[in-house]
């Protein structure tokens, strides 16, 4: 948990950094959940989903869904 963490955090700063499109973060952050795909715990699910949330609101002020955040677990 702690990886995919600091994973999903660099990624976002660095989204911030290029000023991503809200698309091409999403698109980024699927990309990287899919490399955890063995997650199956749907706690640990919901509290990746919330710190993906907070992330983009905190770096990129750009404020995402709860359905689009669950959309990046489908594969």
């Amino acid at each position: 948990l702690r990886e995919l963490s600091l994973d999903i955090q660099s990624l976002i700063k660095t989204g911030a950094s290029r000023n991503f499109p809200k698309e091409k973060l999403l698109l980024s952050l699927r990309l990287q959940l899919q490399k955890y795909a063995g997650v199956e715990n749907a706690n640990l699910k919901n509290n990746i989903s919330d710190f993906i949330i907070a992330s983009c609101e905190q770096y990129c002020s750009i404020h995402l869904s709860v359905e689009e955040v669950s959309a990046l677990w489908i594969d």
